[in-house]
């Protein structure tokens, strides 16, 4: 193996004194081994054992620094030595303990936050020996760190103390293990001749301040006034199922869609129980919405797909829904005449639903194509005051919102309990048209308000 020290001094500093917090983690990980050796009677390779311990006390003991090339070659060769070790045992055994547990327990509590790999291990060497009661050589640990500019508390890494604290409870757990290659030499052979580690499900707490980061439900147009008030809870429950299966986020996306266009087929089945199923599609709907991002950013599986799926299938759901009203409102089941001018209002309705969002969409086109950033929120609101009091009166009554999948689903059931009461279809009807005619003004609104605000400059 060569080992080019112009290209170890040529690398980001930062990068260097990760390789010695992993080092020094070593002479930790060997003191878990010994002492799970006493008390479980887990067996010890000496000789691996006593190579990865040389190469963390070669570099916990060395005076020089990371502008030191014998320092630079110590370091390498206490990360080569360590890789042999591992290659004796069979496993990881000698160079990670309760130190990587540590670490990999901030991995997947705070995906996109974690610090380098050997800072964390770094700090979490330090705080595995102070446990174990070797006080003085914790200190020691502290000391080194510090002399090399490595972080020792968990603020200099970007986390709070309670939030150390999660991660320590969460790493001592038998049914996990991230960090080991389990060979036939070090532990029982399962019964299938093979032992594949299995991700442990986070719990609801553990998930939460990953996929509900800060902001997410304050979005003035990302997020559902559903979503905000209940539908968040639901959905954390389900992602929790999900985030430890193959399930992924396109997948949830395209299952999402067809609740939504279901909705269509379900508002065609008579009386209240039609309406009931609709608004029950509509919310599966939601709950999915809500789901297929929660994985996503747990997974960490992002794609410009994804983003374009989840907008196919907001206009596919609005449309279902209205086409689907417009329908039932023509009674296309009753013993009379189907009235198709309550079909012909529902599309119309459909068709105004899926305008207003192609005019809000169109803007992020156009000002892509243009070569400009993304829109703020500001520069919707429009400049003249006459059409910015009219924008901000519009958003109190939020009629507007009527023609949306999940608003236009309730107001169908509310109408078929009438209906039921009435024994006909005249508040469907009603409806219908009131829809429909919201759908065409909102519309026209819509793009003079667009075109006079500054969303386009």
């Amino acid at each position: 193996m060569v080992i080019d020290l112009d290209v170890v001094r040529d690398a980001p500093v930062r990068f260097v004194r990760s390789g010695i917090g992993d080092a020094l983690s070593n002479i930790s990980s060997i003191a878990d081994w010994e002492l799970s050796h006493e008390i479980t009677g887990e067996p010890v390779d000496g000789l691996a054992a006593a190579m990865a311990r040389t190469a963390g006390q070669s570099v916990l003991r060395h005076p020089g620094g990371c502008d030191d090339d014998e320092f630079l070659t110590v370091l390498a060769e206490a990360l080569v030595l360590t890789g042999i070790a591992m290659s004796i045992s069979g496993d990881s055994r000698p160079a990670s303990g309760a130190c990587h547990e540590i670490s990999h327990a901030f991995d997947l509590l705070y995906p996109g936050r974690s610090a380098l790999h050997g800072e964390q291990v770094g700090i979490g060497a330090a705080f595995a020996m102070h446990l174990r009661g070797a006080k003085d050589l914790s200190g020691l640990f502290v000391e080194v760190l510090r002399r090399h500019g490595l972080p020792v508390l968990p603020e200099e890494i970007g986390f709070s103390v309670d939030e150390f604290v999660a991660a320590v409870e969460y790493a001592p757990r038998p049914d996990r293990d991230v960090s080991r290659s389990w060979s036939t030499s070090t532990c029982p052979q399962p019964r299938s001749g093979t032992l594949t580690p299995t991700m442990p499900r986070p719990s609801v707490a553990e998930l939460r301040p990953v996929v509900h980061p800060a902001g997410v439900k304050d979005r003035v147009s990302g997020e559902h006034w559903g979503g905000r008030l209940y539908m968040r809870e639901i959905s954390l429950r389900i992602t929790r199922l999900l985030v430890t299966t193959k399930v992924t986020p396109n997948q949830l996306t395209y299952v999402m869609t067809l609740a939504g266009v279901l909705a269509l087929p379900a508002l065609l089945v008579p009386g209240i129980w039609g309406a009931v199923l609709g608004v029950v599609a509509v919310q599966l709907y939601l709950l999915l919405d809500c789901v297929d991002g929660e994985v996503a950013r747990w997974k960490k599986q992002y794609s410009l797909s994804g983003v374009y799926l989840d907008r196919v299938g907001a206009y596919l759901c609005d449309a279902a829904v209205l086409v689907g009203f417009g329908l039932r409102a023509a009674d296309l089941w009753g013993t009379g005449r189907i009235d198709w001018l309550w079909a012909f209002l529902g599309t119309l309705a459909a068709l105004g639903a899926i305008l207003i969002k192609a005019e809000t969409d169109l803007v992020g086109v156009a000002r892509h194509q243009a070569g400009k950033p993304v829109v703020k929120d500001a520069a919707a609101e429009p400049r003249a005051k006459g059409m910015a009091l009219a924008r901000r009166a519009a958003a109190a009554l939020k009629f507007h919102r009527l023609v949306l999948g999940i608003e236009a689903s309730l107001l169908i059931l509310v109408l078929a309990v009438l209906d039921q009461m009435r024994g006909d279809l005249y508040w469907s009807r009603v409806g219908v048209a009131v829809l429909a005619g919201i759908a065409v003004l909102q519309t026209v609104l819509h793009l003079v308000s667009i075109l006079a605000s500054s969303r386009l400059k």
